[in-house]
């Protein structure tokens, strides 16, 4: 019987749960072949991941795979109660309950466990330890598993040179889906996100020390450089020093590192990354977090023997007062922050992992028997899924009559401008990756300018159906098929107007070109922006009030009046009759 804090925040639970499914269409895929084929029928599958929405899609594709699915989670304070709450309402049995003490939560993994399962999906190992140990006998009909992160893996290895690991496992985090897109991307967003809403602070100007220059690493160090920090990286291993050396980053060892910085990341998997020496020389009112599993790598434990006094500086943060005055801030208890402090990776992310960590369990069954008690890494056959996509194509004579379309949402911007969200017209932002394969069509880049707005027409188009006379885009298959016409727009038009509301991005309208952008923030603020992308492709130069720039303005306001009288936004043009008369255009 399922173990969870408050049956009553199982509809807020089902919300979120629903929210990441509708974004996770890898897993969705898997799911309806599992449906069909039942690959787990009669077997019982003990997950121990960070139990939140994501990890709770996951247990319900299982399911649908046949699997009786025991869900828990990997860390006490990742847990999420209205998550856990819905999952044992739609009748999975869930043992998870945010912010239990370590005996507490050890209790939920055994809880999880006594099912007796033929497979397991652990993250950081803590399920191995179990049936390796106080729980070995519940693992009697274990046929093997699946480990989700770098720790864990480490905790594998040793126990397979030490001959008692229980089963045969799958080293999912040593995956090129898991290192490329869950580690480095995934990693360098979720820390950040949780760094930025728990703290609240700046992260533009400011010197962040990123611990460990491994796959997590790179994507941390990434986002804050992007974020305009100074950003200093600290690594033993001397290959990848020397490349996050060659990709433009500061290294030197944590001792030199410690004066400097002021939001410090560990994400090494080691222990005592940051020790009493680091914490005597740094920063007042530093900032210390922990994206590594464990909460081993900064020695918490230490600071607080050395503090004069321990105080709460804001939810998720605790402050350490040390005898010279100092203060030194840790996040969500030096455990992993982007879940203890954040919401984990986007579901896109974790779509990929996911689905690794679903076909890596049907690899387990289909060659149940014959596997011995070792780690496995992820069979290329499983690691290279959209190859498959195309190979079925190509296997089935559709490839020839097939557009293949690769495309995403807006980017998030994570700090740039000193916004946090994705609605805004800056570039960082108004950009989408597009990358189209049709057959018999050119090769290289598009030049011209093409909006989402375009999709539909063009799938139309290639179907034979008539493209509606009200469908504001433009068909791509001209362009596709290498022509260039000449009467193709030479301007973009945007505007974003759901204010107040949900993401409280302000109104703002705005038009672009090969060279100029501008943009228009109104109704509770009136504020207009001219930027050269040219000169200034970052735009960090407001030009629109320099009598110098007199002309490319009129341009482009002449411009942006046009594309709003063509796509018939009422309401920005009845703006712009006032902002004509002011620009004396």
């Amino acid at each position: 019987m399922s173990i969870v804090k408050d049956m009553s925040l199982a509809p807020s639970g089902r919300q979120k749960i629903q929210w990441v499914r509708d974004f996770m269409p890898a897993l969705s895929g898997i799911e309806d072949r599992f449906r069909r084929e039942k690959p787990f029928a009669g077997l019982t599958i003990a997950v121990s991941v960070h139990l939140e929405a994501k990890t709770a899609n996951l247990g319900l594709v299982l399911r649908e795979g046949g699997a009786e699915v025991y869900l828990t989670g990997c860390n006490p304070l990742s847990t999420q109660d209205d998550v856990a709450a819905a999952m044992a309402e739609l009748g999975v049995e869930t043992f998870g309950i945010h912010g239990v003490d370590m005996q507490g939560y050890e209790d939920l993994l055994a809880e999880s466990l006594k099912c007796r399962p033929h497979l397991i999906v652990d993250d950081g190992g803590d399920l191995i330890s179990l049936l390796s140990g106080k729980c070995a006998a519940y693992g009697d009909r274990l046929l093997g598993g699946c480990e989700e992160t770098t720790t864990g893996i480490h905790r594998l290895y040793a126990r397979e040179r030490a001959g008692i690991l229980p089963c045969p496992m799958m080293a999912v985090n040593d995956a090129k889906a898991k290192h490329y897109y869950d580690n480095k991307y995934g990693t360098g967003q979720s820390v950040w996100d949780a760094i930025m809403h728990t703290a609240n602070l700046v992260v533009a100007g400011k010197t962040v020390v990123v611990a460990g220059y491994g796959w997590c690493g790179k994507g941390i160090a990434m986002r804050a450089k992007g974020m305009g920090a100074d950003v200093i990286v600290t690594e033993v291993d001397p290959f990848k020093a020397l490349e996050a050396t060659m990709e433009n980053f500061r290294v030197m060892p944590m001792d030199e590192a410690a004066r400097y910085g002021d939001i410090f990341v560990t994400a090494t998997g080691c222990k005592d990354v940051i020790v009493e020496r680091h914490f005597q020389v740094m920063k007042h009112n530093v900032l210390l977090c922990n994206s590594g599993h464990f909460d081993c790598e900064v020695d918490v434990a230490r600071l607080g023997q050395l503090a004069e006094e321990r105080f709460p500086r804001r939810a998720g943060i605790e402050g350490f007062r040390l005898p010279d005055g100092r203060v030194l801030n840790v996040l969500a208890e030096g455990r992993l922050v982007n879940l203890a402090a954040g919401n984990g990776h986007p579901a896109e992310i974790m779509d990929m992992s996911f689905a690794v960590q679903a076909l890596s369990l049907e690899w387990m069954v289909r060659h149940a028997g014959m596997l011995e008690k070792k780690v496995y890494n992820v069979p290329e056959e499983i690691d290279d899924q959209i190859g498959r996509v195309l190979d079925y194509l190509e296997e089935n004579g559709l490839m020839d009559n097939t557009l293949i379309v690769y495309t995403s949402d807006q980017g998030f911007l994570l700090g740039e401008h000193g916004l946090y969200d994705k609605r805004f017209m800056y570039e960082e932002s108004f950009r989408t990756p597009l990358v189209m394969r049709l057959p018999g069509g050119a090769r290289g880049d598009i030049a011209e300018m093409v909006q989402n707005i375009d999709y539909a027409p063009t799938f139309l188009e290639l179907a034979g159906v008539a493209v509606p006379d009200d469908m504001q885009g433009l068909s791509l298959l001209p362009l596709l098929k290498g022509g260039h016409p000449a009467d193709w727009r030479r301007s973009l038009y945007y505007h974003f107007y759901e204010y107040p509301a949900e993401h409280m991005v302000r109104r703002h309208y705005g038009a672009r070109n090969d060279r100029w952008k501008l943009i228009h923030f109104y109704n509770d603020i009136d504020q207009w922006e001219l930027y050269d992308l040219q000169e200034d492709p970052h735009e960090l130069r407001n030009l629109y009030g320099l009598p110098e720039y007199a002309a490319p303005r009129r341009e482009m306001t002449e411009e942006l009046v046009r594309l709003q009288t063509q796509y018939g936004d009422t309401l920005a043009l009845r703006r712009n009759g006032r902002v004509t008369a002011a620009n004396g255009n």
